[in-house]
């Protein structure tokens, strides 16, 4: 077993020698990384989950290399990794801003970037948390189960699927192979591996229909397709819950271990459980701890090294980190600026001409209104009108989306009533949106209060109460909107994470807790808004209330992500 710090290695061998603790030359610079291991070549790399930022340790110099600080991508919680020598480094799927993903990507170690591959064949739902693992053939890998819907959206609710594909890092071609849950009903992944040269899965998992869960080994052959049960799993059932298993090649014996947290500790307690194989009987446990000593970010990470010897694959492990910030709801209502023209895009997108909200009605063309909300994000800067036929009238001929186009212009411009005809300015074969002192705002306020040199505390929370809680206009479902609609997402996590210092700073620990508790109306599973909730009310002598937010995520974690949530709650309130 591998645990990754701040700065050291530590092997656990599960022979029983003596554990080897590896300090390495310098820390490593990411906030929230996945730990990816190739057995084959001994490869490990660290993949920050919120900005992309990747660092490979060079076992020789035991350093771990630098990263590009200003190279940012969307993030992907849950994302699965793998590596191999031909496949290179990959991620699949992930979960960020209420969104699951379903983009397969590789990451170019020379340019320093996630390059989204074009993958052919089958499609696999938006998703997080799926099980990878290296395939019979050298270019293969297997994706198992995970979590999302069909669109995506958290609002939707996710599910868990049940299902295996087969990945060709080659020809970049995907194929689903079975769906479990036609075998077994209520059907949910834990973990999977592969036995050397036998054509075989082993996967933990269990049927979610019965109460309480029955948790199994299930043994799955591909040709013909089968899947049944070995094991007892009342023997298993206990620890079987986010373990992870691999197959030592030596004693022949499938190997679990289970890990969790004490109960307001720092300390990971590990147990092993050894099964002959074939799996048929569990024999006792033996446990090991392992206390957390780096106070920069908590890591208590596994990655197996068993596989080493076989060659099994890449395991793919997490931690997690901390810090950040609140808001309310934005609803319809009456602006209190005095412009004759006001519009609300963060909450419900809206617009108000002298304080009365212009009804959907009012506009006749959804396109019309939609356009105008464009016009209004771009802040005055111009769009070819080309762009825009682009994008509104996307599948009509010229002619038709020229008709299109300049019927919605008209359509705006006697909407906004007597200054309409000049908002919309077209100059140069781009349109615009003009007379800004007519216009009031709450992104171009939002914008005015964070691009100061220097911004007060008083300052970022108006900038983050202009915000909300739900983001920019998160009804409008449209191509167009999501990268917009996620740089001012970024913007406000940023925002937000520099007040929760300045708050832990003055000792604010009720500002700390409103924040975070704004912040995890952003998105549910971020780790700087629980933090802000579970140190500001321990702080303010409220630890049961602390101690019951921090298990209701680390629930909410665990069904959403699949996997064990790492930072304990003494490490949170330190």
């Amino acid at each position: 077993m591998l645990t990754v710090g701040g700065d050291s290695l530590v092997e656990i061998p599960f022979s029983g020698e003596d554990v080897i603790v590896t300090k390495t030359e310098n820390p490593l610079d990411l906030r929230s990384p996945s730990f990816i291991l190739d057995a084959p070549s001994g490869k490990l790399f660290a993949s920050d989950h919120k900005t992309g930022e990747v660092s490979i340790y060079d076992p020789e110099k035991r350093r771990w290399s630098d990263v590009d600080k200003t190279a940012h991508s969307d993030e992907y919680h849950g994302a699965a990794y793998t590596y191999s020598e031909r496949g290179g480094l990959l991620s699949f799927g992930g979960y960020g801003h209420y969104r699951a993903k379903n983009g397969i990507r590789k990451y170019d170690l020379e340019r320093g970037v996630w390059d989204t591959l074009k993958v052919t064949g089958d499609r696999f739902e938006p998703r997080s948390g799926i099980h990878t693992l290296k395939g019979f053939d050298p270019n293969k890998i297997f994706l198992a189960g995970g979590h999302g819907n069909e669109t995506g959206k958290q609002e939707f609710g996710f599910e868990a699927y049940h299902d295996i594909w087969e990945f060709d890092a080659q020809t970049l071609t995907l194929r689903k192979i079975a769906d479990f849950g036609e075998h077994v009903p209520g059907f949910r992944f834990h973990h999977i591996i592969s036995l050397p040269d036998e054509k075989v899965f082993y996967c933990l998992g269990g049927d979610y229909n019965t109460v309480p869960p029955e948790i199994q080994i299930y043994e799955v052959r591909l040709e013909p397709l089968a899947i049944r049960p070995v094991g007892r799993a009342e023997e298993i059932k206990s620890y079987a819950w986010g373990a992870r298993m691999v197959f030592d090649s030596t004693t022949r014996r499938l190997i679990l271990m289970h890990s969790e947290l004490r109960e307001n500790s720092d300390i990971l307690e590990a147990s092993f459980y050894s099964l002959d194989y074939p799996p048929l009987t569990a024999i006792a446990p033996a446990a090991i701890e392992a206390r957390g000593t780096d106070k920069v970010w908590v890591v208590a990470i596994i990655v197996f090294l068993v596989a080493a010897a076989v060659g099994l694959g890449v395991w793919v492990v997490r931690r997690r980190e901390t810090v950040s910030f609140t808001p309310r709801r934005r609803v319809r209502e009456a602006p209190p600026h005095d412009a004759p023209l006001t519009v609300q895009v963060f909450g419900e997108y809206a617009v108000f001409v002298k304080g009365s909200e212009i009804p959907h009605r009012t506009w006749e063309s959804e396109k019309a209104r939609l356009l105008f909300l464009y016009l209004v994000l771009k802040n005055g800067h111009g769009i070819s009108v080309d762009q825009v036929t682009l994008l509104f009238w996307p599948d009509a001929s010229k002619a038709s989306a020229t008709n299109s186009r300049n019927s919605s212009i008209s359509r705006i411009r006697h909407t906004l009533g007597d200054d309409g005809a000049e908002m919309i300015v077209r100059e140069n074969q781009a349109l615009r949106l003009a007379a800004e002192d007519k216009i009031d705002c709450d992104l171009y306020r939002f914008e005015h209060l964070l691009g100061k040199e220097s911004v007060s505390a008083g300052e970022i929370e108006q900038a983050l109460e202009i915000y909300g809680e739900i983001g920019l206009a998160p009804k409008v479902d449209t191509m167009w909107i999501g990268p917009i609609r996620e740089h001012y997402h970024r913007v406000a996590v940023r925002t937000a994470r520099k007040l929760g210092a300045l708050y832990k700073e003055e000792s604010d620990w009720n500002g700390l807790t409103r924040l975070g508790r704004q912040v995890l109306k952003w998105d549910a599973l971020d780790d700087d808004g629980i933090w802000m909730v579970v140190k500001g009310l321990h702080r303010r002598d409220k630890p049961a209330r602390a101690h019951e937010e921090y298990q209701k995520y680390l629930d909410h974690y665990l069904t959403e992500v699949g996997e064990t949530y790492e930072i304990s709650f003494q490490k949170m309130i330190e």
